[in-house]
């Protein structure tokens, strides 16, 4: 039997997504492979359903940010590695997956991914130094707001480079 999400039957992206969370976790996946599963991956996004299922299984609601996206140990942190591969074409698929499941939105996009791992997309598309209503594209309305109480308790400490808890760093003095 099927994965069936909003009526529809979304077990290929539920493979799919398998498939490609099972590569990126390998130390030397193929980056063919990567690179066909994402392509195909957001090509299944321009399908509601289908994105909504996947935005649910790689950026769930944001709870208590603690680590940064790429240090946890999930499917995310996976697909968010792939944004700073080596491999610029995975790279590039990687973050062009995210930013549609984020609907092409900067500021959510940058919630979950972090400034600094999504700066060679934006700049890719012209949106370095962007944010608001001027780098969204209407998709659907429905999901509403993302964030849940955890995540609204400790957005004031967060990194937006990182996407991670703010760390501060001490300096020794040096005496002369």
């Amino acid at each position: 039997k099927g994965t069936v999400y909003l009526g529809k039957d979304v077990t290929l992206a539920k493979e799919l997504l398998k498939s490609l969370d099972k590569e990126a976790n390998r130390k030397q996946g193929n980056s063919m492979m990567m690179i066909s599963l994402l392509s195909v991956l957001s090509k299944l996004c321009n399908v509601r359903e289908c994105r909504k299922f996947l935005r649910q299984q790689i950026l769930p609601p944001l709870r208590k940010v603690t680590k940064r996206p790429e240090e946890q140990n999930n499917v995310k942190s996976r697909v968010v590695k792939l944004m700073t591969h080596i491999d610029n074409n995975i790279s590039t698929m990687a973050s062009e997956f995210l930013f549609t499941l984020c609907k092409y939105n900067v500021e959510r996009m940058i919630k979950y991914t972090g400034y600094g791992n999504a700066a060679g997309l934006f700049n890719r598309h012209g949106l370095l130094g962007m944010s608001g209503s001027r780098t969204r594209v209407e998709m659907s309305d429905d999901e509403g707001d993302s964030d849940t109480e955890e995540y609204k308790e400790c957005e004031q400490g967060l990194d937006l480079v990182t996407a991670g808890k703010r760390t501060t760093v001490k300096v020794p003095r040096v005496k002369n």
